[in-house]
């Protein structure tokens, strides 16, 4: 955690999101979200970080969702990316943190039993085992896999 006394920050967000159906079976959906942030500590203009970018505050970063379905069938890809930023507030090659993206797959189906609903759902998390650190020294995890199953209307 660290405070600044003053930040200038200069960005934009956009965000778009559509859906359709191919036909009464088949329908899509898609969602992209970027953001670009330029943000300077400008608390001293003595300091040695004076005008560099704030810790941990990528200029992009974003995600993309695309998923597919077919009546109870729903398969999807997404992606969640960041780039270069810093771990401290002097911008230099030993502070910098690479950026990185992960890539994600599922595919789940909803089963109507009586009086409530279930949904399954697999997912592939991870799919190009990217190794990255959101958090400098704190790994995040590579390739992985889940199995979940939500219950509706209990």
């Amino acid at each position: 955690m660290l405070n600044l006394g003053k930040v200038s920050i200069k960005g934009l967000d956009v965000t778009a999101e559509a859906d359709g159906a191919v036909n009464e079976r088949v329908s899509w959906f898609a969602r992209m979200a970027f953001t670009w942030q330029h943000a300077l500590d400008i608390t001293d203009p003595s300091s040695a970080t004076w005008k560099n970018r704030i810790p941990y505050t990528p200029d992009f970063s974003g995600s993309a969702l695309a998923s597919v379905s077919y009546r109870q069938w729903t398969t999807g890809y997404s992606l969640l990316f960041s780039g270069l930023r810093y771990v401290l507030g002097e911008n230099n090659l030993y502070n910098q943190v690479e950026g990185w993206g992960v890539h994600d797959v599922f595919v789940s189906r909803k089963i109507n039993i009586k009086q409530f609903n279930l949904q399954v759902k697999g997912e592939l998390n991870n799919l190009t085992d990217q190794k990255y650190d959101v958090v400098r020294y704190f790994p995040m995890p590579g390739r992985s896999w889940k199995i979940s199953l939500l219950f509706n209307n209990l």
